[in-house]
C-alpha cells in the first residue's frame, strides 16, 4: 500500500501485479491497468501512464509489501484501516474553522488541470504579463477567458527552486494558481454534488475570524506558529503554537521572481487576493490587502461546510 499526496489529499494506492501487468486501485477502488511492455519503473506509473490519465504529485509515506497478489475483497476490507491511520487532509479545528495543518503541495488541480512549474525568474515575473494577453486572445464570456488565462498563467515553484526544501516548506504559488484551484473546486462540486471535494481556498475574512478567535492580530501569530528551531529563525518570540496550526517560515517569491524571507516570513494567500502573515519577529500577524498575482507565498486549504 502506498499514500500518497494527490491532488492536494492523501490517497491510498495499491498497486498488484497479475499475469505481469499491474492493476492500480485508488482508495479501495479498481481504477486502472498498467500494460507491461518491458521493465515497470514507479515514474512510469505515476508520472508517464498518471492515474486515469492524471499525474498525482506528492510523497509516499507508507509502504506496504506481500507475498500474494490481494483480492479486490481484500484491498476493500483494508481502506478503512488506512483512512483511519492517515487522514485525507491533515487538519485541526480552531473555534468554528477547520484548518490544513500542512502547507498544499499539490501540482494539479481536483480536476485534473496542471499548475506548471516556473523556475526562471524572469517567466515568474511575467505571470500577469501572459493572464493579460491570454484574457485578451479568448472568446467567450468573462467567466471563461478569466478561466482560460488562469490557466495559462497559474505557476508553482519551490524556494530557490530546491526541492529539498519544498519537501520541507511546499511549494510557493502565484495567485493565478490559487484562483484555478478554486475555480477547479467549484467545478467539482458542482459534477460531484453528494461528494464533494470538502475543501476550499480561504478568504481575507476566514483569517479575521481566525485571528479574531485567538485574541487579535496582536498575539494571534504566535499562537498559530510552529515552535521547532527548524522552521523559523531564532529567536521566535511568542511561539507556541497552542492551536496545532503549525504555521512555518517558507518566505515568498516577489514579482520579480526572486525568492526571499526563509525562516523569516510565513504568508499565505485568500481567494481574495490579500495575504496573511506571520513573521518570526513576534507573536503578531497581519493581513495585506491586494497584493500583486504575481506573488509567490504558501496555501492553507479551509475546510468546506457549505
Amino acid at each position: 500500500m502506498g499514500r500518497t499526496n494527490y491532488f492536494g489529499k492523501t490517497l491510498s494506492l495499491t498497486l498488484v501485479g497479475v499475469n505481469g501487468d499491474i492493476g492500480i486501485y485508488q482508495n479501495g477502488v479498481y481504477i486502472d491497468r498498467f500494460i507491461n511492455t518491458g521493465v515497470i519503473k514507479i515514474n512510469q506509473l505515476f508520472f508517464q501512464q498518471g492515474i486515469n490519465n492524471r499525474q498525482p504529485d506528492g510523497d509516499i509515506f507508507n509502504c506496504h509489501i506481500f507475498a500474494k497478489a490481494l483480492t479486490q475483497q481484500e484491498i476493500s476490507a483494508r481502506q478503512p484501516q488506512l483512512t483511519e491511520w492517515f487522514a485525507e487532509i491533515p487538519s485541526v479545528k480552531i473555534g468554528t474553522q477547520e484548518w490544513s495543518v500542512r502547507n498544499a503541495e499539490m501540482a494539479v488541480t481536483p480536476m485534473g488541470t496542471v499548475i506548471t512549474n516556473v523556475t526562471d525568474g524572469a517567466e515568474w515575473a511575467d505571470s500577469t504579463v501572459v493572464y493579460d494577453a491570454k484574457y485578451a486572445s479568448t472568446a467567450g464570456t468573462s467567466a471563461v477567458k478569466e478561466y482560460e488565462a488562469c490557466k495559462e498563467a497559474s505557476m508553482w515553484s519551490y524556494y530557490n527552486n530546491n526541492p529539498s526544501i519544498g519537501a520541507i516548506y511546499g511549494k510557493l504559488y502565484n495567485w493565478y494558481a490559487v484562483k484555478l484551484l478554486q475555480l477547479d473546486i467549484d467545478a467539482y462540486n458542482i459534477a460531484n454534488p453528494n461528494n464533494k471535494w470538502g475543501w476550499r481556498v480561504p478568504t481575507t475574512a476566514d483569517f479575521t475570524t481566525l485571528s479574531t478567535f485567538l485574541g487579535g492580530n496582536a498575539v494571534s501569530g504566535g499562537k498559530l506558529k510552529h515552535v521547532e528551531v527548524k522552521y523559523w529563525r531564532q529567536p521566535n518570540p511568542g511561539a507556541t503554537n497552542e492551536t496545532g496550526f503549525s504555521a512555518i517560515a517558507s518566505g515568498y517569491r516577489d514579482e520579480t521572481g526572486s525568492t526571499l524571507g526563509i525562516q523569516d516570513w510565513s504568508i499565505f494567500w485568500s481567494i481574495d487576493k490579500s495575504r496573511f502573515f506571520i513573521r518570526h519577529v513576534g507573536a503578531e500577524s497581519g493581513t495585506s490587502p491586494m497584493y500583486p498575482e504575481n506573488y509567490g507565498v504558501s496555501l492553507r486549504l479551509i475546510k468546506d461546510n457549505s
